[in-house]
């Protein structure tokens, strides 16, 4: 009884927790855990004071207690059961105390997260607004175009942004919005393409810049002249410039802001653009990668946009995930309350579903806040688009304008020159043939032109490195509109180009036919001379070089002067003597002291110098060449000119009409013909090429032509087919040559009629058998016929021609059967000839025949004509020598050459010891000064040679393993053109 009382004590003590009026939710929760851990406690207590009492009931009904026992018991058990029940309704008390707390607290919360939501929507919405209203973030993009203006004005001034600042601020520590006004419409008079703001938008940059105050401090007008960077994705700042090797100062987060000290440049090693940086997080300074090589961007320029629209888009996207957990909270709470159906906490789930449309309300005001900001940001970047557009534009402007300006002005310093020089040239063209030496004016006037040509090339190259860098513009613009200028300007200085080249072309020309009419005019007068003096030419030149290899021009200007009724003026003998300004070579006067005319139409040669009188001596043939011997003289009768000539193919002399009345020409003017050896040769002294040699003619020696050519009759060869003894090799030998040597005699010899043995001994059955004999073997007889009349066999002694073996072999069989008979086909080789393929000689060798050897004939001997070799009869220019040459070995040769490979003119003969004097160009015309020279130690042709575009002297190679640097103008032999006459040439030149 006692335990069960001290039970009931226990449960008595366990009271329900009254809650103060406001209670801390920890507060309120340890209370609640105590009240019900108290709770359990009792009832425990309570419950095992039952069961102790129930066993003492059971123990008492069966007797072994007092009734008085049993009636305490059963008391004690109804008290227990009261303290039960009352536990049970103070447990109900503290759940509902419990419930009623959670229902508060999930009221409070949901309340307060749900106004921390709407205070984030308004932050947000006054946020975005900086976006959304009117003028909002282009006060940015202005901002950003008034410095950039700024910054060109202090790189021309070379400023600093605290120099300007002082400047605009006037000393004091704020800058007034009128300084920062006026600065930047200055610019639209000193830099109009760069300066593109309004006055309106200068106004709102600086309002960006001050923040809607009234002036700007040193400190925010600074900030905006640094260079910024955000750190878009994770990188390490390092110590140095080169990576490797280098030591980590840290990684830089995303997001980070880092100020640029210095100029981004490239790390040579891995070709990374890297920057020096300081993070204006923690002032850590070190160098950061920019980009990697794959394309991933570590650093982005910072701009206040830039940074208000990247926190934008943070504080959207707060916005919207605290959206969203406010509705999940809600959700959440109102699922775990369904089942609720009575108590504080139904109508807490009530109060919750309330606050619900306050979060959808939040949800919608994100959307609009978000579609807001998206349309605002459209709206910028298409403002920030324009303004780029307009800087493009005015980019473009000043590019055109530097496109075209200097070479528009280029253009016209020599539009201005050429405007004077052009008269003067066709003033001069107009004026040559006069009594003025014209050759000063034409090189200054050539000089003047070489140098416009130059500077209008200069000027065309330019165009086009123009046009090319502007090749993908597409459109209109001001980029379009300069391409159009440069073309136009392309076109017309090309056409001054033109017309330069022209004028040029025209007194290069003049200068020329001039020069060479000079020439015509000096070398007639001095054959004139010649003639009436009787000087040959090696005379002539004797006289005149006075022991040189070269007549000078003073020598030259004398003897003319000296000459009476000279029909050469003052500038023509100008002319003349500067072409022949390194002197008149032997060549020059070999040519002058002789005239030569080409036959172009068959015409007569007679006897007289009338026509009628004369005899046909013969016809001449289209392509003779002719000597004139006389000029100048009519045939009184027919009125036709008549030439004394004589023909160089056969010496034959006479008269030739050189024009006919119907104005048909017989004749043409040509030089002096020569001849150049190629190769190797010799000078005979009578027209057969086997007569006595009188010298050797080494390759590139000269000679002139004094008759021929003509054909050496054609020698007879006697050629004969047959085969070898010695190997049975068939082909063709000269039996004959034509000089009557013989090659072959006839062989007394065996020839095997019938195969047979040839044996050791002249007695068959004592004799071994050396070998069997062929059909056809020749035989040397060495001994007998002797006669075996045992056997009656004839039977001789021989020596094989095919292999030099000897023995007897039988003659006739004793049934009259022949095995060897003498012959009359087979001949001995007296002198070593060549067994050709084919009957003409010459033909492809099949191997050479050796003196002794035996040759057996399959043919008779052929008679073989040959055509007969070209002769002519000429006389060396080195030393005069006289003889007879074949043609076969030489080239028709001419002093006059063109140049066909571009190479050098050297001042000396030998290459190895001479100075390069100029590089020859190709289609360049040169005068040959000397005969050609072989230099053996280069083993080449070299020959000195005057240039005819400036009379430069030098030595040139003619060829080298195949390449032609030179070549004689063989069309030049057969026709040399008249001067042109001077008034008729400045009547064509300035028409």
């Amino acid at each position: 009884g006692a335990e069960g009382a001290e039970g009931a004590e226990g449960a008595e003590g366990t009271k329900v927790p009254v809650a103060p009026a406001v209670l801390r939710p920890d507060e309120m929760k340890s209370a609640c855990e105590k009240a019900g851990n108290a709770q359990m406690e009792a009832r425990q207590v309570v419950v095992a004071a039952q069961k102790l009492l129930l066993s003492r009931q059971k123990d008492a009904k069966n007797g072994s207690g007092s009734p008085s026992v049993l009636e305490e018991i059963n008391r004690q058990l109804e008290q227990l059961s009261k303290f039960l029940a009352s536990l049970d309704k103070h447990r109900a008390a503290v759940k509902e105390q419990e419930h009623k707390f959670v229902a508060q607290r999930l009221l409070k919360d949901g309340s307060d997260q749900i106004a921390q939501l709407e205070k984030m929507f308004e932050a947000t919405t006054e946020r975005a607004a900086l976006l959304t209203e009117d003028g909002g973030m282009s006060g940015v993009v202005f901002l950003s175009h008034a410095v950039d203006c700024l910054k060109g004005m202090m790189k021309k001034s070379s400023k600093t942004p605290k120099e300007l600042f002082a400047e605009l601020s006037g000393g004091k520590e704020e800058m007034p919005e009128a300084a920062f006004l006026a600065t930047l419409k200055s610019l639209e008079e000193t830099a109009p393409d760069e300066m593109t703001l309004s006055e309106e938008q200068i106004q709102l940059a600086f309002k960006r810049l001050s923040g809607g105050k009234e002036g700007v401090s040193e400190s925010t007008f600074l900030d905006e002249f640094r260079i910024r960077y955000f750190c878009t994705t994770t990188v390490t700042m390092t110590d140095g410039l080169v990576i490797k090797g280098g030591k980590t100062v840290r990684k830089v987060d995303v997001n980070e802001i880092l100020e640029g000290l210095e100029e981004q440049i490239k790390e040579e090693n891995l070709g990374l653009m890297r920057v020096k940086v300081k993070a204006e997080k923690d002032g850590k300074e070190g160098y950061v990668t920019v980009a990697g090589n794959q394309g991933t961007v570590f650093l982005e320029n910072y701009t206040a946009y830039a940074a208000f629209q990247k926190s934008l888009e943070s504080d959207l996207k707060m916005l919207q995930e605290a959206t969203k957990e406010a509705t999940k909270y809600i959700d959440a709470k109102v699922e775990e309350l369904r089942q609720v159906r009575v108590g504080p906490l139904f109508e807490t789930k009530s109060d919750l579903a309330k606050m619900k449309p306050r979060v959808l309300k939040v949800q919608q005001g994100y959307s609009d806040l978000k579609k807001k900001v998206t349309q605002a940001e459209m709206k910028l970047n298409a403002a920030m688009e324009d303004e780029k557009k307009r800087r493009l534009e005015a980019a473009d402007r000043k590019a055109a304008a530097d496109l075209v300006e200097d070479v528009v002005k280029m253009a016209g310093v020599e539009e201005e020159k050429l405007s004077k020089v052009y008269p003067q040239g066709e003033q001069l063209l107009q004026n040559l043939g006069g009594d003025e030496n014209p050759l000063a004016a034409i090189e200054s006037l050539q000089k003047d032109l070489a140098s416009s040509q130059e500077s209008l090339s200069l000027t065309t190259g330019k165009i086009r490195e123009k046009m090319e860098s502007i090749k993908g513009q597409t459109g209109k613009g001001p980029l379009s509109e300069a391409r159009n200028s440069l073309v136009k300007l392309k076109v017309k200085v090309g056409a001054m180009e033109n017309r330069c080249k022209k004028l040029s072309q025209q007194l290069r020309s003049a200068r020329a036919d001039m020069s060479l009419q000079a020439e015509e005019a000096l070398l007639k007068t001095l054959r004139i001379f010649a003639r009436k003096e009787g000087l040959k030419a090696d005379e002539l030149f004797k006289k005149l070089s006075k022991g040189e290899s070269a007549i000078k021009p003073e020598h030259l200007r004398e003897l003319v002067e000296k000459i009476p009724d000279a029909q050469l003026k003052a500038p023509q003998l100008d002319l003349a003597l500067d072409r022949f300004s390194a002197g008149l070579s032997k060549l020059a006067v070999l040519e002058l002291a002789q005239e030569f005319q080409k036959c172009v139409k068959e015409v007569a040669l007679t006897t007289s110098l009338e026509v009628k009188d004369g005899k046909t001596v013969r016809k001449l043939l289209k392509g003779e060449v002719l000597e004139v011997l006389e000029v100048g003289r009519v045939d009184t009768a027919t009125g036709l000119s008549r030439l004394q000539c004589r023909a160089i193919i056969d010496q034959k002399e006479g008269w030739v009409t050189s024009q006919g009345n119907a104005g048909s020409s017989f004749l043409s003017n040509c030089r002096k013909p020569y001849f150049c050896f190629d190769e190797e040769s010799s000078l005979t002294a009578k027209f057969e090429s086997d007569s006595e040699k009188l010298k050797d003619l080494q390759p590139g020696n000269v000679l002139e032509l004094l008759e021929g050519p003509r054909k050496e009759e054609p020698p007879e060869v006697l050629r004969m087919r047959g085969k070898t003894s010695k190997d049975g090799k068939n082909g063709w030998v000269t039996f004959r040559e034509a000089s009557g040597q013989e090659c072959f005699k006839l062989a007394k010899l065996l020839v095997c009629k019938q195969s047979i043995a040839l044996t050791t001994s002249f007695d068959i059955t004592a004799g071994k058998a050396l070998r069997k004999l062929d059909v056809g073997e020749a035989l040397d007889l060495l001994e007998g016929p002797n006669e075996d009349s045992a056997r009656s066999l004839s039977r001789v002694k021989v020596l094989a021609k095919k292999d030099g073996k000897e023995g007897w072999v039988t003659v006739k069989g004793n049934q009259g059967t022949s095995y060897t008979e003498e012959s009359d086909k087979h001949y001995v080789c007296i002198r070593s000839v060549s067994l050709e393929s084919k009957f003409p000689s010459g033909s492809t060798e099949v191997r050479r025949i050796e003196e002794e050897e035996v040759f057996e004939a399959l043919e008779a001997p052929k008679a073989e004509k040959k055509e007969g070799i070209e002769r002519c009869r000429g006389r060396t220019l080195t030393d005069g020598t006289e003889g007879w040459f074949t043609m076969s070995s030489c080239s028709p040769w001419t002093a006059a050459y063109k140049c066909l490979s571009s190479t050098v003119l050297n001042d000396g003969p030998e290459i190895s010891e001479a100075n390069t004097l100029r590089k020859l160009d190709v289609g360049e015309l040169l005068e040959a000064v000397d005969t050609p020279v072989f230099e053996k130690s280069a083993g080449l042709l070299r020959l000195q040679l005057r240039a005819q575009k400036d009379n430069l002297v030098g030595f040139a190679t003619l060829r080298n393993e195949g390449t032609v640097f030179l070549q004689p103008l063989l069309d030049d032999i057969e026709k040399k053109p008249p001067a042109k006459s001077v008034a008729k040439m400045t009547e064509k030149k300035v028409a």
